[in-house]
């Protein structure tokens, strides 16, 4: 420990005792904040103040007050007479003043002053009288978990604290202190359980399904017309996209598309099972027929809509939450779906309209 002048104060907050070591040293039991993520990530170098029991030990090279006379202060040491000297010790007043180790204590000191000594001896060295006696070496504490919640919770008692007069080497006497701590011992059985029950718990808040993506984009789409000699519709595989859905539990999630859609969307699977490790494609293709093609180049829709997918988990079966995705393309008008008589070119109207009524039956038809 180093020495900060006869009136040094350490810094009045916590926090910024972790960064100032030249009062003292400080040793910390315990990780008040331990990480419970399953993956592996890199932590950041705890500091003092992390740990839920600190305990400051060193010179820390408080006197007593100057406003006491020195000859008075070795009359009282020399007595015994320790009541006054440690009323007027500059680390008692300081700390009662709120100004330096908030929230930390000191066991009850019951020993002569600490320094300054004759070197070799037990005589206190009154040479001049420059240098009063006083309680330059001190042990503190702070409890972290002492007034948790609204009762008091401590893990620190303190047993023993005095000085050892049998050391002679140095104008300091060294101090001691003892502490019962309690502290606390993890049952690995239980916290796996506990983290495989939060795991659940989330998994529960947040649902079973993950989708990889919010919104698709179906690109260029135009009307697509049902081949006479096919069951399947003339869709472009530009007006196709890909939704993945996969597992968060570790059970299997029930899902089922929402029937209350736009009819040109359509999605395949529209119900099933995702495994945990086996995802599932959810492909999503605009289909437009006569009827939406006739709306939406009446400017009467866009070519937007949401697709609601639910998820049930396979324990209960009931309707835990719903994931909402967008589903939007743009919309290539044609003349497909679009009749004549409602054409904006009047010339093209008139002529429509004369062959309907001309008796020329190619013109006609």
């Amino acid at each position: 420990s180093s020495s900060a002048g006869d009136n040094a104060l350490l810094p009045s907050s916590s926090s910024s005792l972790a960064d100032s070591f030249g009062g003292g040293a400080g040793a910390g039991v315990g990780d008040s904040s331990p990480s419970i993520d399953a993956e592996p990530r890199r932590r950041r170098a705890l500091k003092v103040d992390d740990h839920d029991v600190i305990f400051w030990i060193g010179d820390l090279n408080y006197r007593v007050q100057k406003s006491v006379d020195a000859a008075f202060c070795f009359e009282l040491a020399e007595n015994s007479d320790l009541a006054y000297l440690l009323d007027h010790d500059q680390l008692n007043v300081e700390r009662r003043a709120g100004r330096v180790f908030r929230d930390f204590h000191e066991p009850q000191i019951a020993f002569p002053p600490t320094y300054k000594y004759v070197p070799g001896s037990n005589a206190l060295n009154d040479k001049k009288q420059k240098r009063p006696p006083a309680w330059c070496d001190r042990v503190l504490w702070r409890d972290a978990f002492e007034f948790e919640d609204s009762s008091p919770k401590k893990k620190v008692a303190p047993i023993e604290y005095d000085s050892s007069m049998r050391c002679l080497l140095s104008d300091h006497k060294p101090v001691r202190a003892v502490f019962d701590v309690t502290v606390d011992a993890v049952d690995r059985r239980k916290r796996a359980q506990a983290l495989r029950d939060a795991k659940q718990i989330l998994e529960s808040a947040q649902g079973g399904l993950r989708c990889s993506t919010a919104a698709v984009d179906l690109g260029e789409v135009t009307f697509s017309k049902k081949s006479s000699n096919s069951s399947s519709s003339g869709r472009f595989p530009r007006n196709v996209a890909v939704i993945t859905l996969s597992c968060r539990r570790t059970t299997p999630t029930l899902f089922q598309v929402s029937p209350r859609r736009k009819p040109w969307l359509d999605v395949t699977p529209e119900s099933g099972v995702v495994f945990p490790g086996r995802p599932v494609e959810l492909t999503v293709r605009a289909d437009v027929d006569l009827r939406a093609a006739r709306t939406l180049n009446a400017r009467a829709d866009a070519l937007s809509a949401t697709l609601v997918i639910y998820e049930y988990a396979t324990t209960d079966g009931n309707n835990n939450t719903n994931n909402t995705n967008g589903a939007a393309g743009e919309w290539a008008s044609s003349s497909f779906a679009t009749s004549s008589l409602s054409s904006s070119n009047p010339r093209l109207a008139s002529s429509s309209s004369s062959s309907s009524s001309s008796g020329n039956p190619r013109m006609g038809s």
